[in-house]
């Protein structure tokens, strides 16, 4: 029995915005959208205000790829969908004492889309979320890898497909699916990002040579 191929890369899911806010670097507040700017990340996360789709990240069990661009947030930071659908899951987090929301998009049920890590959840499971709709908020973080009051929101996107008996899933960087619309000016203020956040720091921690897009490190990874 022939296998089912993996995703054919012209069946796109298309997103608009990517959870949470960017914007232009403000000295006088030190952010720059959603992101304030500290020197406490940790070298565990490379000192970065985000970490790439596609990012290496060493644990005590080895490293892994992080199929998800993962965001350095205060507590309480307002997290939106970057999509229109219906919300399949809220799973609790005993671990890390958090939710997980995954939504399923209109009209692509083989994808899915997760805000990890966040806490006041304002849809339930069934529930219809249009895309800008504030979901959840950013929720503390224990961790001593990230200043006190902050936390971390991983923005994961997967397409789901059948592989010989299994069911297998493959990420997709968030960036490279964003409509035309806004495609341009994100990719703009993530390169910005990286640049003021560098000069903020005095030291260069983000290989933008590398990004296949900005933000990603590679254009998809099994998550």
């Amino acid at each position: 029995m022939k296998s089912a191929e993996a995703p054919k890369k012209t069946d796109k899911l298309v997103l608009y915005n990517i959870g949470v806010n960017l914007g232009t670097y403000d000295p006088a507040t030190n952010k720059a959208g959603d992101f304030l700017f500290t020197k406490m990340i940790d070298d565990h996360y490379s000192n970065k205000a985000f970490l790439e789709f596609g990012a290496e990240l060493t644990g005590p069990s080895g490293t892994d790829i992080m199929p998800h661009p993962t965001y350095f947030l205060p507590r309480g930071t307002k997290v939106f969908s970057p999509v229109a659908g219906r919300v399949e899951n809220v799973r609790f987090q005993a671990e890390s004492n958090d939710y997980e929301i995954v939504v399923v998009p209109e009209g692509f049920s083989s994808w899915r889309v997760s805000l990890d890590h966040v806490i006041n959840v304002l849809p339930q499971k069934g529930d219809s979320v249009k895309a800008g709709e504030i979901v959840a908020e950013v929720a503390p973080s224990k961790s001593s890898a990230v200043p006190p009051d902050f936390g971390w929101v991983e923005l994961q996107v997967w397409q789901e497909y059948s592989s010989f008996w299994n069911r297998e899933m493959l990420a997709t960087c968030p960036f490279l699916l964003l409509d035309q619309s806004v495609k341009q000016d994100v990719a703009l203020k993530i390169s910005k990002l990286a640049e003021d956040w560098e000069d903020f720091l005095e030291k260069d921690v983000y290989s933008q040579e590398k990004w296949v897009s900005p933000g990603c490190l590679l254009e998809t990874a099994k998550p």
